[in-house]
């Protein structure tokens, strides 16, 4: 992906990243999904347009910087830390999450049982 955000070189500062840039590209994203998936309904077919693009945003370098600073600068729960205990705040620590995210090393959340039998 070319764009201002882009070094050339594959790596991505956090203080130099044009957020207006990268805001519109994940909107753009999305608005693309929303039209596809509504085309898709009325159609009945075409969801394989819609998993693909579904696919593009997931593997976006442009949603991850957003969701990066959604949750470490945007958010009011920013200080608390995840299941890991650990909290990412200053800009070598978000530089570290762009660089080294791996959809594959993601685990689900612990599960807790209660014990009630809904049954």
């Amino acid at each position: 992906m070319k764009s201002r955000t882009n070094t050339g070189t594959g790596v991505w500062d956090w203080t130099e990243i044009d957020w207006k840039v990268i805001n519109k590209q994940v909107l753009k994203l999305q608005r693309r999904i929303f039209r596809a998936t509504k085309e898709a309904q009325l159609k009945g077919s075409g969801w394989d347009k819609v998993k693909n693009l579904m696919k593009l945003i997931i593997n976006s370098k442009s949603a991850l910087a957003l969701a990066i600073q959604t949750v470490t600068v945007k958010n009011k729960g920013r200080n608390t830390p995840g299941i890991d205990g650990y909290v990412a705040i200053k800009t070598k620590e978000k530089n570290r999450l762009m660089k080294n995210w791996n959809w594959n090393e993601v685990s689900q959340g612990n599960r807790i049982e209660f014990g009630i039998n809904c049954t």
